[in-house]
């Protein structure tokens, strides 16, 4: 029975001690345009990722169909990926507002390669540049979300209830110890 306490005592200590290793890195920002033909720029801290991941630029903005050399943008991941002449006719229509306003989407796939390339140095940074052509005055509330996805390796922090398993499975290795250390001397014999 002591031994059977004690190895559960070591093994519960020992899986509280080990944090999760797989969780998912995502982050999220949106910046208004101000100006035509504006320049963004996205800076995001990055955890060492373990698999593929997913970049979505979310824009609003003066983008028709009618003019896209004029109306475009291009994005660059650090040398790493990147696209150009990039608008509404190549991405996923989400709303149309009056005028030439309209709300769409872009998504890329971005390998395990890539991503390691990019969060080599622990920051991952986007620039987003619209084509001159693309008024910031006559779109109401134009904007830009950029959000990027992938999963990553977790910080070395356990959980609460993880800390709370292991001071149990210490207190329980302590015990089994001090029961052990009573039981030797309760058998003194003498000669």
């Amino acid at each position: 029975m002591r031994t059977s306490i004690f190895q559960y005592a070591v093994v519960g200590a020992l899986a509280a001690a080990v944090p999760s290793v797989a969780s998912a890195a995502e982050f999220v920002e949106t910046q208004s345009q101000t100006v035509d033909g504006q320049d963004f720029v996205f800076s995001f801290p990055s955890p060492q990722p373990t698999g593929d991941g997913l970049l979505t630029l979310l824009i609003r903005g003066d983008f028709s169909g009618n003019f896209p050399g004029n109306e475009s943008f291009d994005i660059d991941l650090e040398g790493v990926f990147s696209r150009t002449n990039l608008g509404l006719n190549t991405g996923t229509l989400v709303q149309r507002f009056s005028g030439d306003d309209q709300e769409f989407s872009h998504s890329f796939i971005l390998t395990l390669a890539e991503l390691s390339a990019l969060a080599n140095d622990g920051q991952i940074n986007l620039n987003v540049n619209y084509a001159f052509g693309v008024s910031s005055s006559l779109s109401a509330n134009p904007f830009i979300t950029a959000s990027l996805r992938f999963p990553s390796e977790a910080g070395a922090v356990p959980e609460p209830a993880a800390w709370g398993l292991m001071l149990l499975g210490f207190g329980f290795v302590g015990g089994a110890m001090r029961s052990a250390k009573r039981r030797q001397k309760a058998n003194v014999s003498y000669a």
